[in-house]
């Protein structure tokens, strides 16, 4: 299945991946953006919301690319309907930061 394919979920699920990209320290982190915190309160207010629908978020850190991922989820089949950051971005990210890597030892 596509997850792009699949139409938004609702104003509770487009309000907490927003700001997916929370994973800089707060002396980096843009104005406005909101922290880890505040996206965990995001998922947990929308979640009984979701439920109404058999859908429920998950959020978790991806180590490698050092982003918060979240995901809306089937409850009763487990199946990710929906994914942000999605796989294809986090591979790209892990793939950028290993070629940045590799510069700046040559450098």
């Amino acid at each position: 299945m596509n997850v792009n394919s699949i139409p938004d979920t609702g104003a509770a699920w487009a309000a907490a991946v927003a700001s997916v990209a929370v994973t800089r320290p707060a002396a980096t982190r843009p104005a406005g953006e909101p922290n880890h915190d505040q996206l965990k309160a995001a998922v947990v207010t929308a979640n009984p919301h979701l439920a109404a629908s058999g859908q429920r978020m998950e959020m978790s850190w991806d180590q490698d690319s050092r982003r918060v991922v979240v995901k809306l989820v089937d409850s009763d089949t487990r199946e990710i309907i929906r994914q942000l950051p999605t796989e294809e971005a986090l591979s790209l990210a892990k793939r950028l930061a290993a070629l940045a890597d590799h510069f700046s030892a040559e450098a």
